[in-house]
């Protein structure tokens, strides 16, 4: 950015973090619709809500419905507020972000619209630069193995939580 984009000539790393997000599995994490009133057990509150599986994000999701030459990204995405409280994260808004610019070129070098492009065609560029569509059960047994001990190593030592006490034990030894 520092040498390509003006403006960006006297800029900085602020901050960074110590891993890049990876796409997956998140719970979901309901806001509390009425405003910071914290975390509570009777759903009035925020509170989280453990997924049984992983689940994809139909191409109509990015799709405006009356509205062409538009490709939707990010938090933006048409869902439900449930469905929000899990995509709305660094991995899935990654995700989204990759397959909302290979929507885009396809539809720019096909001539259509977004609408009109072919799903099948959007998975196919998506592996072809790499994206996991579909489960590796190997792969995701690792994945997860990872994920436990990076959150185990995090909250060690740490005594405030807003995590629910039955969700914070998988990670206690």
């Amino acid at each position: 950015m520092i040498k390509y984009v003006p403006g960006f000539e006297k800029a900085w790393v602020n901050d960074t973090s110590n891993e890049v997000g990876s796409r997956g599995y998140f719970q979901i994490y309901i806001h509390n619709p009425n405003g910071a009133e914290g975390y509570r057990q009777d759903g009035q509150g925020g509170h989280w809500i453990d997924l049984k599986d992983t689940y994809d994000i139909p191409l109509r999701c990015l799709v405006p419905a009356n509205i062409d030459g538009i490709v939707l990204s990010g938090r933006c995405i048409s869902g439900t507020s449930q469905a929000h409280g899990s995509y709305r994260t660094q991995g899935g808004i990654m995700g989204i972000g990759q397959a909302s610019g290979v929507v885009e070129g396809l539809c720019a070098i096909k001539g259509v619209q977004p609408r009109e492009i072919d799903v099948k065609a959007v998975q196919e560029q998506l592996l072809a630069f790499g994206a996991s569509l579909w489960r590796d059960k190997e792969k995701t047994a690792r994945e997860q193995a990872h994920t436990t001990e990076c959150v185990k190593a995090y909250i060690k030592g740490r005594d405030k939580f807003i995590t629910r006490d039955d969700v914070l034990k998988k990670f206690q030894d």
